[in-house]
């Protein structure tokens, strides 16, 4: 069986972004920026040292899981 090449759909989006009726007014409610987050001081730092550090290798932050205690 081989494999079907789809090197050149590679930048087609999957899925259209649509914004709802219920998302509307959300945008505001979102932290923009790091320093707009409430309280979690040593998670906010910890992922300000990820995000520094990809920017000074000039690549993207690897995937970041985000938990809470049981």
């Amino acid at each position: 069986m081989a494999i079907k090449d789809t090197s050149k759909d590679i930048h087609k989006r999957l899925i259209e972004p649509v914004t709802t009726t219920e998302d509307s007014g959300e945008e505001s409610l979102r932290p923009k920026k790091l320093g707009e987050y409430i309280g979690q001081t040593m998670i906010k730092k910890h992922l300000q040292v990820a995000l520094d550090s990809a920017k000074v290798r000039n690549t993207n932050v690897e995937h970041i899981l985000f938990y809470g205690p049981p």
